[in-house]
């Protein structure tokens, strides 16, 4: 069967300038932009990295003021900075940062940091201590420069202490660039290596002067954020075009009145398409127009296993790419454990992040691999234990592999981080995804993996399966995930896609209805009941149902669960929508049973319905990134004769391996 439909979908980013901001939901750390703005400003996501910096030239005083963070009209974040001289004429910075992030509107949380620098008085570092403290970790870090070199210590305070050394040569602390623009202010345009403690990373950035005069000066960052500062060496204004984003000086009063800012709103990528697929799980092919503005095709890799360009077109500035996807259904070859082809060494190291040489990732990848030399099944075992040991919690920051490893939680690039650790550490090259996924009538965020099986596979470790079909769109893909950032940040505000055409499988179940996608089975009670698969509002509604009792129906409405989102609010939202539009509605019943192991909500309340009372017993159950609503209705004056058939079809109800 064919369909066709057009669905136009705007994608809305989520992320930030420095390196903390844009990677609440995605959980991605900010490389492209420029090291100082993306670390400063980045407010969720790995941890939000000074976001000011005071400019202290020939400084006779203490210098003390605040920072106001501001991202359309919403304030959440403040910086407290104060710089002095101290003996030897060295300076010393010290900071205190809070943001309150609000990530995907559902994880309300706080980012404090405290920090010290020192650095002479040519602005050259001598020493830093920083202190972050967050919902996902606490962490102590110090460092001391000496011969060209950052001696750095990590303390978790989990009792893990690590050191690490860090090539410093003619590199300055991002805290000090503000006094570096106003130092070398008469080069006009320079680059300066700059050093973020959160990451523990060195990067390059461009700065141009654009403006000088008597009492300003201004500065460009990469063509991405603009510096505005004063001769007294006070940041005025800090602009982060791509995020709509600025900081601002102001009072400690006025600093200080701060709320959570959702990063549902314009920092995830998330938004709603006028068309969707009537059950993308059933879509054989598809082909998707995608279009953008002001990033070259050279930024992209939309192909991989399932998913090629057919055309593409760029007309001032504007750019389109048609793809075309499609189900898989097995893959080519078979492929032994370890791969020893030099060639792909970028896919099996260690980075920022993915850590496949951590001792605790080597003996949790060779307990889960056993004796398994294949590939395929090693990547199998992979999915299904990260799946199914890790628990979704959508917090600001983005965790390392032996992190995520050690709490067990985390968002989807914390899966996929965890899993690319765990699939190199065997041998097996492995890459990370950047993209949206299908929800219905949405396309949201995501990020997942490609394992190489002789070609390059996708796989989503969120899910714990192989993708298949328009679930996902690829977008781009990279050894690490700071290297998904540029496509991420420049596609915020600046994405539709487009449904050109699909084609659907048929699909035929009789007494059992399986659902691979969702993973689960259900059976009718006996051959008077009929099983039906129907869509509403993009949303996959599986009903079982008497064929000659009008009223009565047992249905099973399926959710692609946001990241963090509770059973009990996604039934109390549901139910509070009936209560308001329902005639006669009186909830009866509210409390839990058990279900496949679960303490699982339920909820029982009455409604009138053409001057016929009717009851509708709810039960919500959440696995992983998969939820499934159970709804019994019936008319009350059969309610008691149908009430343990419908037991038996929830009885009957059983989660299957994808």
């Amino acid at each position: 069967m064919k369909k066709t439909g057009t669905g136009r979908v705007r994608n809305v980013a989520k992320n930030s300038a420095t390196n903390l901001f844009i990677y609440p939901v995605f959980g991605i750390k900010n490389r492209e932009v420029p090291m100082v703005i993306k670390k400063r400003f980045m407010l969720p996501i790995s941890l939000i990295i000074i976001f000011s910096i005071s400019v202290l030239s020939g400084l006779s005083q203490t210098r003390d003021y605040w920072l106001k963070m501001e991202r359309k009209g919403q304030e959440f974040g403040y910086e407290h900075l104060s710089v002095c001289k101290i003996e030897n004429g060295q300076l010393e910075y010290r900071v205190e940062q809070c943001i309150k992030t609000d990530v995907a509107g559902l994880a309300p949380q706080d980012i404090m940091i405290k920090a010290n620098y020192i650095v002479n008085a040519d602005f050259e570092p001598i020493s830093f201590s920083l202190h972050s403290q967050s919902r996902a970790r606490d962490r102590q870090m110090s460092g001391k420069f000496s011969e060209e070199k950052m001696h750095v210590i990590v303390d978790d305070k989990e009792g893990n202490i690590r050191k690490d050394e860090i090539s410093f040569q003619n590199t300055y602390f991002d805290i000090v660039l503000p006094d570096m623009i106003l130092k070398r202010e008469h080069e006009k345009a320079f680059e300066i290596k700059v050093f973020d403690p959160l990451s523990m990373r060195v990067n390059d950035i461009e700065v141009k002067i654009t403006y000088s005069d008597a009492d300003l000066l201004e500065a460009s960052i990469a063509g991405v954020t603009d510096y505005r500062i004063d001769r007294s060496g006070r940041i005025d204004l800090i602009q982060i075009h791509d995020l709509n984003m600025k900081i601002y000086r102001t009072d400690a009063e006025q600093a200080q009145e701060i709320s959570h800012l959702s990063t549902s709103g314009g920092f995830s990528l998330s938004t709603h398409s006028r068309q969707f697929f009537p059950n993308v799980l059933r879509v054989a092919s598809a082909q998707l127009e995608i279009k953008w503005k002001n990033l070259p095709f050279e930024a992209f890799h939309f192909d991989d296993n399932r998913q090629k360009v057919l055309n593409t077109s760029e007309v001032n500035g504007e750019y389109s790419a048609v793809v075309e996807i499609k189900k898989i259904s097995s893959v080519s070859e078979k492929i032994s454990a370890p791969v020893v082809d030099k060639s792909f060494s970028r896919f099996l190291g260690d980075t920022e992040y993915i850590k496949p040489g951590d001792p605790s990732i080597q003996q949790k990848s060779a307990e889960i691999r056993g004796r398994e030399n294949d590939s395929f099944s090693i990547v199998q075992r992979l999915l299904s234990w990260v799946s199914n040991n890790i628990k979704t919690d959508i917090f600001a920051e983005t965790l390392t592999g032996p992190e995520v490893l050690r709490i067990r939680r985390g968002k989807c690039s914390e899966y996929a981080i965890l899993f690319a650790s765990l699939a190199r550490a065997t041998g097996i090259p492995t890459k990370v995804v950047l993209g949206v996924g299908n929800r219905g009538n949405q396309w949201i965020g995501h990020i997942w993996n490609e394992v190489w099986l002789g070609e390059w596979v996708a796989v989503d470790p969120t899910s714990g399966i192989f993708v298949s079909g328009p679930t996902q769109v690829k977008f781009v893909d990279s050894p690490a995930i700071t290297g998904l950032n540029q496509v991420r940040i420049k596609l915020i505000d600046n994405l539709s896609i487009d449904i050109l055409d699909f084609t659907e499988e048929e699909e035929e179940y009789s007494n059992t209805y399986l659902n691979q996608a969702f993973a689960f089975k259900i059976s009718r009670p006996n051959s008077a009941w009929e099983i039906i698969e129907t869509q509403r509002s993009g949303q996959i509604v599986v009903t079982v149902k008497p064929k000659q009792q009008l009223g009565v129906r047992f249905e099973i409405v399926l959710y692609q669960v946001t990241e963090g989102a509770s059973a009990e609010a996604i039934l109390n939202e549901r139910i509070n929508w009936l209560a308001g539009i329902a005639k006669g509605f009186n909830k009866i019943v509210d409390d839990r049973i058990e279900l496949l192991g679960h303490k699982v909500p339920r909820i029982i309340f009455l409604s009138d319905y053409n001057s016929i009372t009717l009851v509708s017993e709810n039960w919500m159950l959440v696995e992983g990134n998969r939820g499934y609503l159970f709804k019994f209705i019936s008319p009350q004056s059969c309610y008691e004769e149908y009430k343990p058939i419908a037991q038996k079809i929830l009885d009957s109800f059983e989660t299957v391996n994808k």
